[in-house]
């Protein structure tokens, strides 16, 4: 039983670390834009992720990759995808809603819709939940890839 306490009182105080220089998620502080580094695609290229968050609750996600067809230069953009909504946060959770997308991609051009996504066949994305510091967004979620929901973290830098 000591053992348990001891055990116990040590993950708390683990938390109470980790989470000391934390930011309660507020539209304030979410404000600005975070991005992810560079992610590298198979065979070639890469991607990065950004996330823009205004104080009136609307958000812009944006995915772009570079270097993934071989008859641009490495470092050009090859596409450009884009996700207009508005956010809630719900304590820790962030819960968006899209209204829009936008692309673009070298080889097959524009694309645009309006409204909410389709419905996924592979069950939808959970609610991520928000780890937040003032330099730092975490974002946990789950997706499921077609057997089973699975756990996946984004870690998003502010950018200045």
């Amino acid at each position: 039983m000591k053992f348990i306490r001891v055990l116990f009182v040590s993950v708390i105080a683990a938390a109470g670390v980790s989470c000391a220089d934390g930011l309660a998620p507020t539209p304030d502080a979410l404000t600005g834009r975070w991005s992810t580094t560079p992610a590298a695609l198979s065979p070639g290229g890469q991607y990065v992720r950004s996330y823009d968050f205004t104080a009136d609750r609307k958000y812009v996600r944006t995915v772009t990759t570079r270097g993934v067809y071989p008859q641009l230069q490495p470092d050009a953009v090859a596409s450009i995808y884009q996700e207009y909504g508005s956010y809630v946060l719900h304590a820790d959770t962030l819960l968006a809603v899209r209204d829009s997308v936008r692309s673009w991609d070298w080889l097959s051009g524009e694309y645009r819709h309006v409204g909410p996504p389709g419905i996924s066949i592979e069950g939808p994305p959970t609610a991520p939940v928000i780890e937040l510091t003032p330099s730092r967004l975490t974002l946990r979620y789950m997706v499921n890839p077609g057997d089973r929901y699975v756990p996946v973290v984004e870690v998003y830098v502010r950018e200045p």
